[in-house]
């Protein structure tokens, strides 16, 4: 992310998508889909605003770790317009006063004399000049760090908040009622399964989100389970369907870790034909080659920037797939649903775009052999996006055939168990929803994943120099810090109640059909 000189009086406010609603956040104006008490759990006092009054002393501390608040609707993404050097220094007394001169034999309990001026307590350190750029630059930092992870929160709360135009959970199945404006978690409490008229997802649980099971369902639980052993109905084999496809949707997952790795190793290589380019023209005194290399950088710390926040986390996931955990049937699904969560055809388009302007300012800065090896790395990228793309494709066909063979194992096991009708439904609604509430925890847990940078008294006395010199920067940097305590908050108690969700349903599926190697929590 390229930093230009502040040259605004006030910071422009991005907005990362459509308007997004709230859904069941306390501001949103929908009711809470978990317990209230959560969404504030851990926080502390409400943001101070962004036109909050000066500190008393150019450099006294803010700490910017206490503050949580609700984004705002439309999402507004906090920008970074950053001077490298802190602001000039009042030369109006502001910090602690003295009478002038001081003797040697001052004490406490001397008295100032009426014709004695006030002057500035100059000999703090804090007036030292190299601690105020040193805080600056720590303020700087923690600027840095706040934007990339404030843009990631925005694009995991969209997602978050916004279902119509979600193509995974059309994969899935999910039925979206007419001018629906509620979030990911109220719409999968509404879904009915295994099919329409079927029991509500929301339904399935009480308010400790365990499964709502009384006596005749434990004992419909029980028969089914005996059934299973027994080989008799068609429950064992829907039930091998369903690992069939957990299988499937794991060799999907690879092969999108596998392109997405392939993009990243191309976007390194376009990176350091860049840096070859600009080293051939360091002393090239011609303006208009210097500005194509400018772009050229630019472009490249774009596309660096971008990439990691799309690839960063799908890479992550995918790796704690592996090992004993990477076979566990209940952790196939929310892996798939996180990294389908991060393939942004949108976000993947601007990349490529970037590349490609990286290539046409090349061919005014860059000898041909040069160019030759950035259309060579630029060509290497794209192959991969397009091998990405496909591999997307394919995982989200895995997750929608997924989804169909645990509708079948209810559906069996809904026919086939000795119980009473309302019984057999729930029972069969509990198998069903399993794909469902994993979609949940997937997008709970990319949600709450970004937090505000780590409190240091360096920075929070450069945060203080921006307040106290009333720049635009140290309200919106106190903003987006409050917001992602607050969404790091509410995001873990959704996920903690959808996760406690889902242990309830997978208990319910290894109590009809048994433990599997490989099944691990």
């Amino acid at each position: 992310m390229a930093l230009e000189p502040l040259q605004k009086e006030s910071l422009a406010r991005t907005p990362v998508s459509a308007p997004v609603h709230h859904g069941a956040e306390p501001d949103g104006g929908h009711a809470p889909a978990v317990d209230p008490g959560r969404l504030y759990a851990g926080s502390t006092s409400a943001l101070v605003p962004a036109s909050a009054p000066h500190s008393a002393h150019e450099q006294n501390p803010i700490h910017w770790g206490r503050e949580s608040r609700a984004p705002a609707d439309p999402f507004e993404l906090f920008e970074v317009d950053l001077e490298a050097m802190p602001p000039a220094r009042r030369e109006e007394p502001t910090g602690p006063m003295r009478s002038e001169p001081r003797s040697a034999q001052h004490h406490a309990g001397h008295h100032r004399s009426e014709h004695q001026p006030l002057v500035p307590e100059k000999d703090f350190p804090d007036w030292d000049e190299a601690r105020r750029q040193k805080y600056w630059a720590e303020f700087d930092k923690v600027c840095r760090e706040a934007h990339k992870s404030h843009a990631t929160m925005g694009q995991h709360l969209t997602t978050f908040r916004h279902v119509k135009a979600d193509r995974q959970l059309r994969a899935l199945g999910f039925h979206l009622p007419n001018a629906w404006r509620g979030n990911i978690a109220e719409l999968t409490d509404q879904q009915q399964v295994p099919f329409r008229g079927g029991a509500t997802v929301g339904s399935l649980f009480d308010g400790n989100n365990d499964a709502r099971l009384d006596k005749h369902d434990q004992r419909a639980i029980d028969n089914a389970g005996q059934s299973m052993n027994n080989g008799r109905g068609t429950i064992e084999t829907k039930a091998l369907h369903t690992l069939a496809a957990d299988a499937a949707v794991k060799k999907a997952i690879n092969d999108v870790s596998a392109a997405a790795g392939d993009i990243r190793s191309g976007l390194l290589e376009v990176r350091a034909a860049i840096e070859a380019i600009k080293a051939d023209n360091a002393g090239n005194q011609a303006a208009a080659l210097r500005s194509d290399v400018e772009r050229l950088q630019k472009d490249a710390n774009g596309t660096k920037e971008l990439v990691d926040i799309l690839f960063g986390l799908v890479t992550t996931s995918v790796y704690a797939t592996t090992g004993d955990i990477g076979d566990a049937v209940n952790q196939i699904g929310v892996t798939a649903s996180t990294i389908l969560g991060h393939v942004n055809d949108e976000k993947l388009a601007d990349t490529m775009s970037r590349i490609d302007l990286a290539e046409q300012n090349a061919k005014t800065a860059t000898r041909t052999q040069l160019g030759l090896q950035l259309s060579s790395a630029r060509s290497s990228v794209m192959a991969s996006h397009r091998r990405f793309a496909v591999a997307g494709h394919d995982l989200e066909h895995a997750m929608s055939e997924r989804r169909h063979a645990y509708n079948a194992l209810a559906i069996s096991a809904g026919a086939e168990i000795r119980c009473p009708e309302k019984s057999r439904h729930k029972i069969a609604g509990m198998l069903a929803a399993i794909p469902l509430v994993e979609i949940v925890v997937s997008r709970a847990q990319m949600l709450g994943s970004m937090e505000a940078p780590a409190h240091n008294d360096a920075a929070a006395r450069g945060l203080g120099m921006a307040a106290y010199h009333g720049l635009p920067i140290a309200g919106e940097f106190r903003r987006a810090c409050g917001e992602l305590n607050y969404m790091r908050t509410y995001a873990r108690g959704t996920e903690s109640d959808w996760t406690e969700r889902l242990h309830a349903l997978l208990d319910v599926k290894t109590r009809i059909i048994g433990r599997r190697p490989g099944d691990d929590r």
